[in-house]
């Protein structure tokens, strides 16, 4: 009791110094300032910074993935396996290979650039994303490990704006995700469908295409 009375005596003393009362203002301003943290932190609960933290992670931007494509109509199958980096590509089609950068195509060997016929902007896992995003899903499907299950029912008129395409029949997406991850996806076109199955999202360091 004896030693709390000294220290009050003693803060009473410097604060009646004129040089020491900025040293005893600034003592209880630390005070005040901790004393605020650890009720805050006392009272913050501990799922709101895990489902925070979780959020976060999830909000991520999803900037590389290794990917297949499965397309297949009244004719035949074709089937891509690639590596999507930063808007850059490396990919085979039924086994040849090629490269994309900034959506423009090459053949790996000739170096020349060519068309691809097939709807693979459709088919990135950004475009996918958005377009399920911004639309309401028709049926969900939720298991007991987390995994959802989303089908969507796209007008025409709906798809091709998004696009800039001319479907001429509805559009049938379905898409598998977890803890708001995409990793497979389907697309129904009527006259041909796409299975596309994502890997290795956000895990790639870097990706070289030599095109010198």
């Amino acid at each position: 009791m004896k030693d709390i009375k000294n220290f009050f005596q003693t803060l009473k003393n410097m604060w009646v110094n004129p040089k020491l009362k900025g040293v005893v203002q600034l003592v209880f301003w630390v005070i005040f300032f901790a004393i605020v943290a650890i009720l805050f932190r006392s009272g913050k609960n501990p799922d709101d910074i895990n489902n925070l933290k979780n959020n976060n992670k999830n909000s991520n931007e999803v900037v590389s993935y290794e990917y297949q494509y499965e397309y297949t109509d009244q004719i035949n199958t074709v089937v891509f396996n690639g590596t999507h980096y930063d808007n850059k590509d490396k990919f085979t089609m039924n086994d040849i290979k090629y490269y994309s950068i900034d959506d423009k195509y090459y053949n790996e060997v000739s170096k020349m650039q060519i068309d691809i016929v097939y709807a693979l902007d459709e088919w990135k896992y950004s475009n996918i994303k958005n377009i399920t995003d911004h639309n309401t899903y028709s049926n969900l499907t939720k298991y007991k490990n987390g995994i959802e299950l989303y089908e969507y029912n796209l007008s025409k008129e709906i798809y091709n704006k998004y696009y800039g395409k001319s479907y001429s029949s509805d559009i049938i997406i379905t898409i598998t995700k977890k803890e708001n991850v995409i990793s497979e996806a389907a697309i129904d076109y009527g006259f041909g469908k796409v299975i596309i199955k994502y890997s290795n999202i956000n895990e790639i360091d870097s990706l070289d295409i030599n095109v010198e």
